[in-house]
Formats: C-alpha cells, sequence, structure tokens
C-alpha cells in the first residue's frame, strides 16, 4: 500500500480535494476520496463526498488522478438526472 497522495481542483469554481491511494490495503484496487469544499453537491455526489474503489492502473490511463476526477465530473454532467438536479 502507498502513501496517500492528495491534491486539489477547481471544478466549475468548486474546491475538490482528492485522496488517491494505489492498492489500497495491498489489494489489486485503487482508492479515490473526492471530497469538494463545505461539502457542496457534485455530479458524483450530493453529499460532498465520495469513496470509490477501482481497479489498480486505470487512472494511469488518464495520465494523473487530477484528469481522472476532472474527467468523471464532467461526464457526469452529461446524464440527463444529473441535469435536472444541478440546473445544467
Amino acid at each position: 500500500m502507498s502513501a496517500p497522495h492528495t491534491s486539489q481542483i477547481i471544478w466549475r469554481s468548486i474546491a475538490v480535494r482528492i485522496t488517491f491511494r494505489t492498492r489500497h490495503w495491498n489489494s489489486e484496487f485503487d482508492h479515490i476520496e473526492i471530497e469538494s469544499e463545505e461539502r457542496s453537491p457534485l455530479p458524483l455526489t450530493r453529499n460532498g463526498y465520495r469513496s470509490h474503489f477501482l481497479p489498480h492502473g486505470i487512472v494511469g490511463d488518464h495520465q494523473c488522478v487530477e484528469n481522472y476526477v476532472t474527467e468523471w465530473l464532467d461526464h457526469e454532467t452529461l446524464r440527463p438526472a444529473v441535469q435536472t438536479k444541478c440546473g445544467e
């Protein structure tokens, strides 16, 4: 298990903290925690926090975890249910 990598992005004027761990608990899975400033709703979560496990290596396909999370957020805004809730 590696030490967590913590970073921050600004997505649509919302500060988003990202904590990324590779091979969490010595498994074949990586772990991402996403938390928005003041727990503002995001397309991935209504309460501003999301914990997500994914197969090891997927984030590497996006060059870095910040790109992965940004693309994930952008992708989720295209869903009709999210568009209705977020007013987009």
